[in-house]
C-alpha cells in the first residue's frame, strides 16, 4: 500500500485527512489509476484542497495493496490502519463504499477525530460502534443499488452520526452537493476538533 500526499506543507501538520476509496468484495489485483475509485479520490482531494486553503492540513490518497476486501483478511482495514499509524497528528477519515466499511473498523484508533462515510458498504456485525464519540457524517443516495442506504441510516441512528440521504442519487458520491458537504464537514472537524487523543 502507499499514500499519495495531495498537499505536503511540512512534516508537522495540524491534521491529516485520509481518503479511502472503494473496491470489490474479492480481488487480489492491485489498484490502478484508471479505475473509477481513483477518480473519486481525485475529485474529493481537489475539493478538500480548496476548502482547506490557509490551513496546515495534509490530504492523503490511500492506495490499497489489493482491490478487494477479501473476506476475513480485511485487506483494506490493514492498509488504512497502516496509514493512520504513519500520520503525524490527528486524523480525519473519508471513505467511500468499501473504504467506508474499512473506516468503521479503523475508527477505533485514538488518533481519529472525525469520520465521513459515503455510500458505505456495511454488513451485519461490522463495528459501527467505533463511530460513536466523534463527529461522523454518513451520506447515501436513495437510488444506490450497490450499497444499502437503510444500513447507513441504521448505523447513524445507533451511533449518533449525522445522516444525509440524497434523493435520486446513486453510488458515485462525486456530485457538487456531496463534494461541498464533505469539504464543509472536514474543515469544521480539523478547525474545531472535539475527539481523539491527538486533539486533547
Amino acid at each position: 500500500m502507499r499514500v499519495e500526499p495531495v498537499r505536503r506543507l511540512n512534516d508537522d501538520p495540524s491534521a491529516v485527512v485520509i481518503l479511502a476509496h472503494g473496491g470489490r468484495a474479492d480481488s487480489r489485483e492491485p489498484t490502478r489509476n484508471r479505475q473509477l475509485t481513483y477518480l473519486w479520490q481525485l475529485a474529493h482531494s481537489r475539493s478538500l484542497a480548496r476548502a482547506l486553503t490557509g490551513t496546515n492540513v495534509q490530504i492523503w490518497r490511500l492506495r490499497y495493496r489489493y482491490r478487494g476486501w477479501n473476506g476475513s483478511a480485511q485487506d483494506p482495514v490493514h492498509d488504512l490502519r497502516w496509514a493512520i499509524d504513519h500520520a503525524s497528528g490527528p486524523v480525519v477519515l473519508v471513505g467511500h463504499s468499501m473504504g467506508g466499511r474499512a473506516c468503521t473498523y479503523a475508527a477505533s484508533s485514538p488518533k481519529v477525530i472525525a469520520v465521513c462515510l459515503l455510500a458505505p458498504w456495511l454488513e451485519p456485525g461490522d463495528p459501527v460502534g467505533n463511530l460513536s464519540g466523534r463527529p461522523t457524517l454518513i451520506i447515501h443516495g436513495s437510488a444506490d443499488r450497490m450499497t444499502s442506504a437503510e444500513r447507513s441510516r441504521a448505523a447513524a441512528q445507533a451511533t449518533g452520526a449525522s445522516y444525509l440521504l440524497l434523493p435520486g442519487a446513486g453510488h458515485a458520491m462525486i456530485s457538487p452537493k456531496v463534494l461541498s458537504a464533505v469539504a464543509s464537514f472536514v474543515r469544521e472537524a480539523v478547525t474545531n476538533p472535539v475527539g481523539g487523543e491527538e486533539s486533547k
